[in-house]
């Protein structure tokens, strides 16, 4: 017996998902262990460390004139609470890019705007 459209069409989406690489949106949230620069820090979820750079964002580097603040400005945005990161990719298990809250802040935005 065949199965019933809503069982087929779910498989079929299903399929074109995986096909596709599209996947549920994987969200991290800890506390900011370290704060590396103005576009990366280390988040600390409790199990384990996961590096993350900011995505969409190119913050100054060490030994540009805006890099102390940049890196004082992301340090003081994530000493503020509960971090929440929303995954927009990967490079290892323990690197990530994405979107990095804070409450109701969104760092990458803070960052560009200031």
């Amino acid at each position: 017996m065949p199965p019933s459209p809503a069982v087929a069409a779910w498989g079929l989406c299903t399929a074109i998902a995986l096909m596709t690489g599209i996947t549920a949106a994987e969200v991290l949230t800890g506390r900011a262990a370290d704060v590396a620069s103005g576009d990366t820090l280390r988040l600390d979820t409790g199990e384990r460390r996961v590096e993350v750079r900011l995505s969409d964002i190119a913050a100054p580097q060490r030994g540009e004139f805006f890099a102390p603040a940049a890196r004082q400005l992301l340090a003081n945005i994530t000493a503020a609470g509960t971090v929440q990161v929303d995954v927009t990719g990967r490079t290892a298990a323990d690197r990530v890019f994405g979107r990095v809250h804070v409450g109701e802040v969104d760092a990458n935005l803070e960052l560009v705007k200031r």
